[in-house]
């Protein structure tokens, strides 16, 4: 662990480097943050780390060729670390992969049934206090930013060009667009995997089976009286009252083919 920012090595190192690249625009560092058993326990929580980081970051020396960095990481992924390690959530003890600033609660929350509430490890104050303290009125912007050189920066002869790789999906034909929002989806994916408005339209209803009725005027004063009635509530049988019936379709035909 380092107490002073001259023990930084890593950091240092990095100054170092990039006061020989020249880069033609502010540098901002990603995920820094350490990690150590070593570092102090604070309110019952293992390897507290002390963010010395922001320090250096915002120092003059560091400031001529970096406009701050990023810390790694906001909350614990505790997947990833019950995977593959024995420590207990919420992790007091050191766990070699918990980056986290904090973590949230309960242990099962998914923001859909159960909510998840952020808790702050003690480190997470003294990240906050460093920022607090830091200047910062001497990190440069594009604005501000007294460049090296005015082309653009080559790759260190160090590290191997891109062109120089080759990537498995160069031999993969390019995706299909399958809609409005341009949301590319993998060929051959099953039809049930593909967003809504990528879903094939449904099929066409078919046609109606029943045959059409006839309406037929009712004369004034009509009133039907054919009735049918249940011969026995039990067995579900009906009878039919047959000779209202043969009225009612004397009068149809009639209406019908004008007899």
């Amino acid at each position: 662990t380092a107490d002073t920012v001259d023990d930084l090595d890593g950091f240092n190192d990095l100054l170092e480097s990039h006061q020989n690249y020249s880069m033609s625009i502010p540098v901002i560092i990603t995920e820094y943050g350490c990690e150590n058993k070593n570092f102090p326990t604070i309110d019952g929580f293992e390897g507290q780390r002390n963010f010395l980081q922001v320090d250096a970051l915002y120092s003059p020396d560091y400031e001529d060729y970096f406009a701050g960095g990023i810390v790694f990481e906001y909350s614990v992924e505790k997947t990833e670390v019950d995977e593959e390690t024995n420590v207990t959530f919420p992790y007091q003890q050191h766990a070699p992969n918990n980056w986290g600033l904090g973590y949230f609660r309960p242990s099962d929350c998914d923001d859909i049934d159960t909510t998840c509430i952020y808790t702050p490890y003690p480190e997470f104050d003294t990240l906050a206090e460093k920022y607090a303290a830091a200047d910062g009125s001497g990190v440069p912007d594009l604005n501000s930013f007294n460049p090296g050189k005015l082309e653009v920066t080559e790759c260190p002869s160090n590290f191997p060009a891109l062109d120089t790789f080759t990537w498995e999906s160069t031999s993969i034909d390019d995706l299909d667009c399958v809609g409005p929002n341009y949301v590319f989806v993998c060929p051959n994916l099953p039809t049930e995997c593909l967003p809504p408005f990528a879903q094939p339209p449904p099929a066409p209803s078919p046609p109606p089976t029943t045959a059409p009725t006839i309406a037929a005027t009712k004369p004034p004063g009509w009133v039907p009286t054919a009735e049918i009635v249940p011969d026995d509530a039990t067995s579900g049988a009906f009878s039919v009252d047959t000779s209202a019936l043969c009225c009612v379709m004397g009068i149809v035909g009639m209406l019908l083919f004008g007899l």
